[in-house]
C-alpha cells in the first residue's frame, strides 16, 4: 500500500489552548423595502407619494389619532406614513386625513423574500382599551388585520392573522404586536404558526423584544437553514444597527444532511466573536450519539469524547476540550466541499489521522504517531451508506516498515498476515465470522 508525505495545519498541532468569549458577529439584517404599487394612487398636488416615517412625522407637528392623520395646522393629511420593525413594515395611505389602505411587508424567516400584502378597511368596533379596534383585510378574505386603539386614539396593540382559506378559519399563523405609550413604537412582536406549517417558517413561535442594546430575538423549536441541526430555542442578539452580534441555541440536535439522521446532541451552542476578531461557534456538553453516521467511524477510531466535551468551530478546523480540565484533546479540519474531515488529531495520545479520498466508495486513513511516523493505514469501504473497514496495515512506529496487515472479507472472514523486518511474509491466519459453516474456499 502506498503511503504518501503528510503535513499538518499548524492549526491543528499548536497546542495552545484558547477559549475565550467577546461580541460581535458582524452579521447584517436584512431589510426589504415593500411594494408600493399596490397603494391606490391619487390626484392632486396636495398627496405625499414619498413614504414619511411616523416619528418624523409626529416630531414635525403631526397629528395621528386612530385611522386619522393631519399635519400641524390641522390641515388633513394625504399621503403615506410608514412604521418598520424588526420583521414588519406597514405603510398607511392616507387621503384627506383619512386612511384608506394598508400595505405590510412581514419577513417569515431570514431566507426568504417577505410577504406582501395589501389590505382595505372592513369594519370598526369598541374595544377593552375603552377605544376602538379597526378591521382591516385582504381581497381574498384570508388574511386579517387588527388595530387595538386606546381612548385617546394612540395604537396599544396590532394583530396579523393568517387562515387557510375565506371559507376555512383554520389560523396558520399570527403576528402579534405592541407598542409603547407613544402608540408607533414597536417594544415585542410574537409570531406563531401551526405545526402543519411549521416547514414553511422554520419555528412554532418567534418573539422579538426592543432591549436597550437592540432587539433580542428568540425562536422556539427552530430549524437551521441548511437543515443540519434543530434546537428547542434559538436567541439572536442585535445591536441599534440590526446587526447580530451574538446568537444561542438551547438543547441542539445535529443531523446528517445527506440521510436526516441525528447524529449528535449539545445543551447549547453560542456564537460570537472572539478576541482575535475571528468567529466562533461553541458547543457546550457535546457529545455524539451514533458514530455510524458521516465521520463517526473514522472519528471513533483516532480519539474518545471527554464528559461534558466543549467543541469549539473556527474557520475549517474544529477543537474538543475537556469540559471539567479545559484542556484541548482532539482537533478536526475540514476542506470546503467535503463532508469528511481531512486531519484528525488525538492531543492525549499524540497522534493525528489523514483521511484520503482514493476511489469511489474508498477511504484510506494513515495515522502518525508523534504527528509524524506512521504507524497504522486502513482502508474503509462504504457500503449502504457506512464505512466498515476493509483493511488495516500495522506499520513499527520507529522504521514505518509494515508488520501486520488484515483484510476484512465482506461475509465477516478476517485474513491476517504477518511480515519479518524485511517485508517478507512469515506467518497467515484465518479467522471465519461466528456460526460460520466452514472455511471459506
Amino acid at each position: 500500500m502506498y503511503i504518501s508525505e503528510i503535513s499538518f495545519s499548524p492549526k491543528i498541532i499548536n497546542k495552545k489552548t484558547v477559549v475565550n468569549e467577546k461580541k460581535t458577529l458582524g452579521e447584517t439584517n436584512k431589510t426589504t423595502t415593500i411594494n408600493l404599487n399596490y397603494s391606490p394612487a391619487f390626484t392632486g398636488n396636495m398627496y405625499n407619494f414619498t413614504p414619511l416615517d411616523e416619528k418624523s412625522f409626529l416630531d414635525k407637528g403631526g397629528i395621528l389619532r386612530y385611522d386619522f392623520a393631519a399635519s400641524k395646522n390641522g390641515t388633513p393629511y394625504s399621503g403615506r406614513l410608514v412604521n418598520d420593525s424588526k420583521n414588519m413594515q406597514v405603510v398607511s395611505s392616507y387621503q384627506n386625513g383619512q386612511k384608506t389602505s394598508i400595505n405590510i411587508a412581514w419577513s417569515q424567516r431570514d431566507d426568504m423574500d417577505d410577504i406582501s400584502i395589501h389590505l382595505k378597511k372592513e369594519d370598526e368596533m369598541n374595544n377593552s382599551h375603552g377605544g376602538k379596534t379597526l378591521v382591516w383585510t385582504n381581497v381574498a378574505k384570508d388574511i386579517e388585520y387588527l388595530e387595538d386603539y386606546d381612548l385617546e386614539g394612540k395604537l396599544v396593540h396590532t394583530g396579523l392573522f393568517g387562515y387557510k382559506s375565506a371559507q376555512d378559519n383554520t389560523i396558520i399563523m399570527t403576528v402579534q404586536r405592541d407598542f409603547e405609550k407613544d402608540g408607533i413604537t414597536p417594544y415585542r412582536e410574537e409570531t406563531t404558526t401551526s405545526e402543519e406549517y411549521k416547514h414553511l417558517f422554520g419555528y412554532t413561535s418567534r418573539i422579538s423584544l426592543a432591549t436597550e442594546n437592540g432587539t433580542k430575538e428568540i425562536y422556539y423549536d427552530a430549524d437551521s437553514k441548511d437543515k443540519t441541526r434543530t434546537s428547542a430555542s434559538r436567541t439572536l442578539f442585535f445591536n441599534k444597527f440590526g446587526r447580530i452580534y451574538k446568537s444561542s441555541e438551547e438543547d441542539v440536535t445535529y443531523f446528517d444532511p445527506k440521510n436526516n439522521a441525528p447524529y449528535a446532541k449539545s445543551d447549547r451552542r453560542v456564537v460570537f466573536r472572539d478576541k482575535k476578531g475571528d468567529l466562533v461557534v461553541r458547543d457546550f456538553n457535546f457529545r455524539t450519539t451514533d458514530y455510524t453516521q458521516g465521520a463517526g467511524p473514522i472519528r471513533k477510531f483516532v480519539y474518545d469524547e471527554h464528559p461534558s466535551t466543549i467543541r469549539d468551530i473556527k474557520g475549517s478546523t474544529y477543537f474538543y476540550y475537556d469540559g471539567l480540565t479545559k484542556k484541548r484533546y482532539a482537533a478536526e479540519e475540514y476542506e470546503e466541499g467535503k463532508d469528511l474531515p481531512v486531519c484528525i488529531a488525538n492531543f492525549d495520545k499524540k497522534y493525528a489521522a489523514e483521511i484520503k479520498d482514493v476511489a469511489k466508495n474508498l477511504l484510506i486513513v494513515n495515522v502518525f504517531a508523534n504527528f509524524e511516523k506512521l504507524a497504522t493505514s486502513i482502508m474503509f469501504e462504504k457500503r449502504d451508506g457506512k464505512y466498515n473497514v476493509k483493511e488495516v496495515d500495522v506499520f513499527d512506529p520507529k522504521t514505518e516498515k509494515r508488520t501486520i496487515t488484515r483484510r476484512v472479507l465482506t461475509n465477516g472472514t478476517i485474513t491476517t498476515q504477518f511480515f519479518d523486518e524485511k517485508g517478507k511474509m512469515i506467518e497467515t491466519n484465518k479467522q471465519l465470522p461466528e456460526n460460520a459453516g466452514g472455511e471459506e474456499t
